[in-house]
């Protein structure tokens, strides 16, 4: 039985969801049965063959250790079954909750002797478990006990003649540098601030003579001399450190803005429907989330700390940044007092009635509200129903609950990690305490954000945000029990309508190591290109993702490869989109591509209510990861387009120009008309031929229409010079509503791609949007990804290059990696083509383009 279930083959079916469900059930009962029959056996062996009781009862000790329930608990177990749905019904996670802690608690109990006896440990459910980077927690707990050293230090300098308290504005940098950026207040009731950086380090004999014994002179010399110091402090002694040569002072002042007036002003500005209602863009929003965080976990017990980081204690402040790039950078700081006398940490989070640490439930907040991007509100709902008292716990992980599905898979669970903290780690005067909450924080909390933000960050590396460790940890190292690390990738919410039979199993193990360390992630094009089951569009665009991770080698062996051109033709795009944000470096592969026919905006904008041009450059910027993108607006919204035919005419002028425009090799429209527009098609016509007097082509992707059967193609897609672009599910088959009739002229192949419930932002799975103008970017970016791969591999075959960027070129490998339908519809997808090895993939093109070459 074992060997045909486990055979070479692969079959799939789908079934009906009722046919899956009852599948799905019958295969669970069979493990089972299985389960039971090993179990049964094993115990058998401990009655009827004494002589293997001792290897028995080595090999399964908790096995065996379960033979004996009764006789080791004090109270009779009990039986509970419910939902254990983490946050997403409040009423009953408290039950939920108890019944897991007890659960833990009573298996820890039985475990106990077995375990001491093999130094097992028992294994705690966690997520994303990772190896503890030890380097990293031991700095966290160094620079905490720096700054109980610069505390003391400062309440010590300070001047004795002011009754004022002097205050300090530090700023949440993370710490990756071992020093504290702070604005300190000058003294005599002025309200005068100097910027200086404190850094720990042991001071020599020399240093140490020429201390500093009153602060606030030293800051005031700073400051007339309009100069940022840095002070070396070591045990009880501080002096002046090297000049700094690399910093930027900063503004005069601190901000007194805090991140709640942010969020409230944003949200105000959303509900006036304003054009730009971002004051810090969304990736700044993720960087400060990890600030924030990594922060915590270098400030956790230290004096400096007197508040709890969220939206109301956290000041924001913009500086304009040395990298033209990257625009503005958003800063967070947060506020103490210095004084020689101790201050005391004030009210942290009053009257929640839940216990927990407040400071984790206050980074829970914050980073829940700059995800969300509205105020956490306590709402007569959220009850805590021990105490019968609002909770803002509670509030948490309603919105927590009512957010899945709303934002992405990873910080949905960073989120779960920390309210699950907050009611775990509760004694927080036990003396282990602050390394234990260091710990899971570092785990379950910042790591994974840090490597979400570095994904967002660089969509080349998009394929790692998917991967996630999955391990077990042992106690010890000569437990004699592995530790396998898996690389898997996220399975998807809800039911699959698929059973596959897999018979072998390709896994990816990795060594274990530190998490700094990348996961290692096969780049065979076999594996890119055809793992896995594609149950929805997502998946679709995921795997699109893993091709483009594999085409990034390439780019960084051939940097110099000619990118590939396209022009996407619209309503333009909004920079400050989410859509746009999550992708990463949307700004910087936008300079100088942005062209305005429907105004005179220098700057990329989307006046379009449906933000129409801004998932479609989203979409085609995400497929055609490696081409260069510009993108013209050619109207303002679609009402706009009836009235657009000389825009759009100047525009595709314009795009195809190598004079006096941009010179693409592609453009993309996803709009039509019902009737021929001779403005638009002479001038495609003239950019053809405008092309092929200097030796090269442009080829033109229309959407051929959204109403089905009830009208033909649109124009241009109708044109004889244009591909036309019709829509498909994630399984290939086509839409009818996408999928118009053609005019007789045009009774060939028709192509289609991707265009039913497509998830254009990558931070929002639920962003969806559907139709043929989906489609048309997708399939544009799709031949561009398989051009920029022959621009890679060819070896500088120009000739080979030139014809493929032909319309009949495109037509012509298009007819290959494409699956044939009915009435000759013909769906496309890149697999066909990059699951060949290399050395095939350029046969394909060679025998395509032959064919073609044959034809003239």
């Amino acid at each position: 039985m074992i060997p045909i279930a486990f055979n070479n083959s692969y079959t799939e079916y789908e079934l009906p969801e009722k046919a899956f469900q009852e599948g799905l059930q019958a295969l669970n009962g069979i493990l089972s049965l299985f389960e039971s029959l090993v179990n049964y056996a094993i115990l058998d062996i401990l009655d009827s063959a004494p002589q293997e009781n001792l290897e028995v009862r080595k090999q399964f000790p908790r096995l065996v250790a379960l033979q004996n329930v009764e006789n080791i608990l004090d109270t009779p177990l009990q039986s509970t079954t419910g939902p254990v749905s983490f946050g997403t019904s409040r009423a009953q996670y408290q039950v939920a909750n108890f019944v897991a802690h007890s659960f833990y608690e009573t298996m820890s109990k039985i475990f106990s002797e077995v375990d001491r006896e093999s130094n097992v440990q028992m294994c705690q459910p966690v997520q994303q478990d990772v190896e503890i980077d030890m380097t990293t927690l031991y700095q966290a707990q160094q620079f905490s006990e720096a700054s109980e050293h610069l505390s003391r230090l400062l309440q010590d300098k300070v001047c004795r003649t002011s009754s004022n308290i002097h205050k300090a504005h530090m700023r949440l940098s993370g710490f990756e540098n071992p020093e504290f950026d702070m604005m300190l207040s000058l003294c005599e009731g002025t309200d005068l601030w100097q910027q200086v950086y404190f850094s720990k380090r042991r001071l020599t004999d020399t240093e140490t003579q020429d201390g500093i014994q009153e602060l606030c002179a030293e800051l005031k010399r700073s400051y007339r001399s309009r100069k940022v110091p840095r002070i070396l402090f070591s045990g009880e002694e501080i002096c002046k450190g090297p000049s700094i040569q690399s910093r930027v002072r900063t503004s005069a002042k601190p901000s007194v803005t805090t991140m709640r007036q942010i969020l409230k002003k944003e949200e105000s500005l959303r509900r006036a429907k304003g054009l730009h209602h971002r004051e810090i863009k969304k990736n700044e929003k993720q960087r400060l989330g990890l600030l924030i965080a990594t922060s915590l976990l270098h400030l956790y017990g230290s004096p400096l700390l007197q508040n709890v980081l969220n939206a109301d204690t956290i000041y924001v402040a913009q500086d304009k940044s040395g990298d033209t790039h990257k625009g503005t950078v958003t800063e967070a700081y947060i506020t103490c007092a210095l004084s020689s006398e101790p201050i005391e940490q004030r009210g942290l989070i009053e009257d929640e009635p839940v216990p927990g640490d407040p400071f984790v439930l206050a980074l829970t907040t914050v980073l829940l509200e700059l995800e969300l991007e509205e105020e956490v509100i306590i709402k007569d709902e959220d009850i805590d129903e021990f105490s019968e008292r609002r909770s803002l716990y509670i509030a948490l992980t309603r919105l927590h609950g009512d957010s899945e599905g709303n934002i992405d898979g990873q910080y949905y669970h960073i989120i779960d990690s920390c309210l699950q903290l907050y009611d775990q780690f509760s004694d927080t005067e036990s003396k282990e305490y602050s390394r234990k909450i260091r710990t899971e924080l570092f785990k379950k909390v910042i790591y994974p954000l840090k490597k979400r933000y570095e994904v967002l960050s660089n969509p080349g590396e998009l394929v790692s945000s998917n991967a996630v460790v999955s391990q077990e940890t042992a106690s010890s190292s000569n437990s004699g029990f592995p530790s396998p690390q898996m690389l898997s990738f996220r399975a998807p919410r809800g039911p699959m309508s698929t059973i596959a039979e897999v018979s072998e199993v390709h896994s990816i193990i990795q060594n274990a190591g530190t998490p700094s360390n990348p996961l290692a992630v096969s780049s065979d094009p076999l594996l890119l290109a055809s793992q896995g089951t594609i149950s929805n569009s997502k998946h679709w665009l995921e795997r699109i993702d893993k091709i483009n991770k594999y085409l990034n080698n390439f780019q960084r062996s051939r940097p110099t490869a000619r990118r590939v051109k396209i022009a996407i033709l619209d309503t333009g795009c909004d920079l400050d989109a989410s859509c746009l944000i999550n992708l990463g470096c949307t700004e910087a592969r936008l300079i100088d591509h942005w062209h305005d026919w429907s105004g005179t905006s220098k700057v990329a904008i989307d006046e379009d209510p449906g933000k129409h041009g801004t998932a479609l450059v989203a979409l085609l910027l995400r497929v055609a990861l490696h081409a260069e993108v510009f993108v013209g607006r050619v109207a303002k919204d679609e009402g706009e387009l009836g009235h657009a035919t000389e825009k759009i005419s100047q525009a595709i002028r314009y795009a195809t120009s190598a004079e006096t425009g941009w010179d693409v090799d592609i453009v993309t429209m996803s709009f039509g008309f019902p009737n021929v527009v001779t403005q638009i098609r002479d001038a495609m016509d003239d950019a053809i031929m405008g092309k092929r007097k200097r030796n090269k082509e442009i080829v033109f992707f229309a959407a051929a229409n959204n109403d089905g059967s009830n009208s033909e193609e649109l124009f241009p897609a109708s044109h004889e010079t244009v591909i036309s672009v019709r829509g498909t599910d994630h399984t290939g088959g086509f839409v009818k509503k996408y999928n118009p009739e053609p005019w007789p002229q045009n009774k060939g192949p028709l192509y289609g791609t991707l265009a039913e419930n497509v998830p254009y932002d990558l931070g929002n799975p639920a962003s969806k949007r559907s139709g043929c103008s989906i489609a048309t970017p997708v399939l544009a970016g799709i031949m561009a990804m398989i051009i920029q791969y022959v621009n890679y591999a060819a070896n500088g075959d120009a000739r080979l290059c030139a014809r493929l960027q032909t319309r009949g070129g495109v037509l012509r490998v298009l007819h290959y990696i494409a699956n044939s339908g009915p009435e000759g519809r013909r769906y496309v997808a890149p697999w066909k083509f990059f699951e060949r090895n290399e050395e095939d993939r350029l046969a394909l093109i060679k025998h395509a383009l032959a064919e073609l070459q044959s034809q003239v």
